[in-house]
């Protein structure tokens, strides 16, 4: 291809090189560079029939970019989130480009019902555990009311056998105090009639 290349051109020709970036670099080969004053021929700037050269082919370089160079440049922008997908697909060689773009879009929606799920998940989960320390906090104030009512029926019984006793105790001591007004009052009139009866 070299040597092809030597022999066919043999006349001025520029080459238009497209970077990646689709910036474009000009190449002029066999160009010649006359005198401004005589027209004599100086010389031929990159004369490809003098001299060896290296020549380096990368792939879908003949096309007007590098598919390659540019697929790269193109992916790189989309992960750093420059350009969409739709915009890095078109880029490709894949021919189910929409196809590609549906499946991704199913994904991506199964992606946010997940997320969504586990969100109401982790919301459910901190309501049980909510409703639970409610739930055992409701128990032990049950718990603590019926103590409550165990005390005050305690305390009322306790009162009531204490009044009971107390009345008991105030009925004897009444009926202790009768029997002794009684024989005091049989003495007195025993005294009374002796006293009665001696005089006489």
């Amino acid at each position: 291809m070299y040597h092809l290349a030597k022999s066919h051109y043999d006349f001025k020709k520029t080459f238009r090189i497209a970077q990646p970036n689709n910036d474009i670099t000009e190449y002029t080969v066999n160009k010649k560079l006359y005198d401004d004053k005589t027209k004599e021929l100086q010389t031929i700037e990159n004369n490809l029939s003098v001299g060896t050269f290296d020549i380096r082919i990368i792939g879908n370089s003949t096309m007007p970019s590098n598919k390659w160079g540019e697929w790269n440049v193109y992916m790189e922008a989309y992960e750093k989130g420059l350009i969409d997908k739709v915009e890095a697909l078109k880029k490709t060689e894949i021919f189910d480009k929409a196809g590609v773009l549906e499946r991704t879009d199913q994904v991506a929606q199964l992606q946010q019902q997940l997320e969504q799920a586990q969100g109401q998940i982790k919301k459910l989960s901190g309501d049980l555990q909510t409703a639970h320390r409610e739930s055992v906090q409701s128990r032990k104030r049950t718990e603590v009311e019926k103590f409550k009512g165990k005390l005050k029926e305690q305390e009322y019984d306790s009162k009531t056998q204490n009044k009971v006793s107390i009345d008991k105790l105030s009925n004897a001591v009444k009926l202790e105090s009768e029997k002794l007004r009684l024989v005091t009052d049989a003495e007195k009139k025993r005294s009374q009639s002796q006293r009665g009866s001696e005089k006489s």
